[in-house]
């Protein structure tokens, strides 16, 4: 039959053959990516900032203090993760007796992770945790991990303050004390930036911790100076307080830092 139908073909004129449309074949499947659950946000990639500072105080008493800190943050979609290291150390000279010791030799390790309900990331949902640890101002280790909510308030251009809340476990380790305090708190905490003038800028956050034997409050209120896009000057003031302290030791520590940082 095929062979029957070649010949036809063969003995068909050329006008005839001309008049046989083509045959037309469907454009091949296009291949379609599956859609990306966590779409990375080009203006908010592994985001941060290292400060390094210190104070030189001198009269009654000789104080000299260090510290340094760096945080990081990454963005993507609707989620976000953070973490941040710090170190501040205090060294106090008695001028009667010129005996020199170390009052405060503070570390602070912590992480997070949030998932904002909407775009405009306004309200969340949050995991966090953190270290903290100053022997000598009493205070052998406190670890804390916990979640709650927060919101994001947007108080005029490129100011806001931001509230979150719940519950976290606590083991906290104190000078002097056998018995390592485990138990359940409430959280309670605070940020906020606050632009002044055109590159001057204020800041501060802060964390209060409540429940059983523990009640912590630590709080840092500081002046920035942007004098470019990636190096700022700055002064703080790092207020640490502890309900219950170690026997022997005083209830609130505070710390001034003049420094300069990094911007990335």
């Amino acid at each position: 039959m095929s062979l029957l139908l070649n010949l036809l073909l063969l003995a068909a004129p050329q006008g005839d053959l001309a008049s046989v449309p083509p045959q037309i074949l469907p454009p091949p499947p296009q291949l379609v990516p599956p859609p990306r659950l966590l779409e990375l946000d080009p203006d908010r990639i592994w985001k941060g900032h290292i400060d390094a500072g210190a104070t030189l105080v001198s009269g009654n008493n000789e104080s000299t203090t260090g510290s340094v800190a760096a945080a990081v943050e990454r963005m993507w979609g609707v989620w976000s993760v953070g973490a941040d290291a710090g170190y501040t150390g205090v060294r106090s000279t008695d001028q009667t007796t010129g005996d020199a010791t170390t009052t405060s030799r503070l570390y602070t390790l912590g992480a997070n992770g949030k998932r904002y309900f909407h775009e405009d990331k306004k309200l969340y949902t949050y995991v966090k945790g953190g270290d903290r640890r100053d022997e000598p101002s009493g205070l052998v280790e406190r670890v804390d991990a916990g979640g709650g909510v927060g919101y994001r308030f947007d108080l005029y251009k490129d100011a806001f303050l931001g509230l979150e809340g719940g519950p976290s476990w606590v083991s906290e380790e104190l000078v002097g004390v056998e018995e390592t305090e485990r138990t359940v708190v409430l959280r309670a905490a605070y940020n906020f930036e606050a632009p002044i003038a055109a590159s001057l800028l204020s800041y501060g956050n802060g964390e209060y911790l409540t429940g059983g034997e523990v009640e912590a409050l630590t709080t840092l209120t500081g002046l920035k100076w942007n004098f470019s896009d990636e190096l700022h000057a700055f002064v703080s003031l790092q207020v640490n307080y502890d309900g219950s302290p170690a026997a022997g030791f005083e209830s609130t520590d505070q710390i001034l830092i003049l420094g300069i940082g990094w911007l990335f």
